[in-house]
């Protein structure tokens, strides 16, 4: 399998609303729709929209592909994707991808950083020396240490330390539960659905968004490769994408060489760290939500000149060798 140096800009987002969104406020900004709408306006008109089939024919087979492509998709499966980036999307006639965790799909389960942003939002209506207390008693029975920082603490939390999440929401009489089946910040089955039939793709983001470079690598196999089945059994997903949750740094050699000799995946969209071989075919990602406008706009002309410099070095390539 060969990767085709294709150069696209690909944002990522996560999520798109005009309202307090608790699940996700005390982990990064977003967008507002009128936000959302002006930059999209910016990037089309500077770019042609790929669609994932498009891309994935041009990483794999060489098909041709829109010149200065850009490649839209969405993070973790918010319900806000069906409400608000389906409907601006398809106006503007844009093909995102959706990229989903499927175990937060019909809410039955809540990510442990929403469940970070969630326990945070409840301990700021109590009084800090109360606050602080409630997070270190949960830290002890965990065998952790929360000095004076309960913020940094639970924000610090790694997916293994998630219990110490559960433990503290108990103590502050926070239920995850509750929270999932009145506020539903997921997207269910039948809105999914939907999508699809709206012309929009969707892809794995992982059974329950770890970082994968905290997992062994038959954890890393199984959560993608599980992740997908899913997709397929009950979306009929026609294309295997994968798109790392949090970052692919870190992620060894192996898990590419393994995902792609099974077959498990036919393209992997990573935010971070990436092999340097261009073996498979890989699309780097970045995120927006730390952006500003203006800071996005650098971005993407910083991202863009990178690329087409690849490309052409690409292209150098062979000739460097035969004048050797």
């Amino acid at each position: 399998m060969c990767a085709s140096p294709l150069s696209i800009l690909a944002p990522c987002y996560h999520l798109v609303a005009d309202y307090p969104v608790r699940h996700v406020q005390h982990l990064y900004p977003f967008r507002t729709p009128a936000e959302f709408e002006r930059e999209l306006d910016w990037l089309l008109a500077r770019y042609r929209p790929i669609s994932l089939d498009q891309l994935i024919a041009s990483k794999t087979e060489g098909a041709p592909a829109p010149r200065k492509p850009v490649f839209l998709s969405f993070d973790d499966g918010f319900r806000e994707m069906a409400e608000v980036v389906g409907p601006l999307c398809r106006r503007k006639g844009v093909p995102a991808t959706f990229f989903l965790t499927t175990d937060f799909l019909d809410n039955r389960k809540l990510g442990f950083r929403h469940k970070a942003s969630l326990l945070l939002a409840a301990l700021s209506q109590l009084p800090s020396a109360k606050a602080l207390a409630i997070v270190q008693q949960a830290a002890r029975a965990r065998h952790l240490e929360c000095r004076e920082d309960f913020r940094a603490f639970i924000l610090g939390l790694h997916y293994a330390q998630s219990p110490v999440l559960d433990d503290a929401a108990e103590l502050a009489g926070l239920s995850y539960a509750d929270y999932l089946k009145t506020e539903r910040p997921y997207l269910a089955a039948s809105q999914v659905q939907d999508l699809i039939r709206a012309g929009f793709s969707i892809g794995a983001h992982s059974l329950d968004h770890p970082r994968y470079s905290d997992l062994p690598l038959e954890r890393q196999m199984a959560q993608t490769g599980e992740s997908i089945e899913f997709l397929e059994k009950n979306f009929q997903m026609t294309r295997r994408a994968f798109a790392f949750p949090f970052v692919s740094d870190g992620v060894e050699t192996a898990f590419y060489q393994q995902v792609f000799d099974a077959r498990i995946c036919e393209i992997i969209f990573c935010l971070g760290g990436m092999p340097s071989d261009g073996v498979w075919p890989l699309v780097e990602r970045f995120g927006v939500e730390r952006a500003t406008n203006e800071r996005l706009w650098t971005m993407v002309r910083q991202r863009s000149l990178h690329g087409w410099r690849t490309q052409f070095s690409r292209w150098l390539a062979p000739l460097r060798r035969l004048a050797r």
